[in-house]
This record gives C-alpha cells, structure tokens and sequence, in this order.
C-alpha cells in the first residue's frame, strides 16, 4: 500500500498527467511506485545543485 506523500504523487499524476519535484525525498517515494515511470531529471538553471524530477504513470510496450 502506498504511503500517504505516495497517494498524493499518484492522486497529482492523475489529475494532471505528470508529477513534478524538486525535493529528492519526493522523487525517491516516486521512484519506489510500480505503476509510476520517472521522464527526466534536470538541474535548474537558476538555482545550481537544485534537480527537478518529473514523473508520469509508467506506459507499457506491449500492444494492448
């Protein structure tokens, strides 16, 4: 079962198709979830040693 900062990843990849974090502890609940698929990982420009992760709901290759 998820955790409860999870349900939220999922809920917010649900309802806007992708989730978005700087925080590392966020991107490692991400990454932990079976259905979620991490996209990139990109240091911001702005902000030097800040990484923002996006995530979306993991997509399969197999014809369906």
């Amino acid at each position: 079962m998820a955790s409860p900062s999870q349900q939220k990843i999922l809920k917010q990849i649900e309802t806007k198709g992708h989730y978005s974090t700087t925080s590392e502890r966020s991107a490692k609940a991400a990454k932990a979830l079976p259905d979620v698929q991490h996209v990139y990982s990109c240091e911001i420009p702005t902000n030097p040693g800040k990484t923002t992760h996006r995530f979306i709901k993991r997509q399969s290759c197999l014809p369906q």
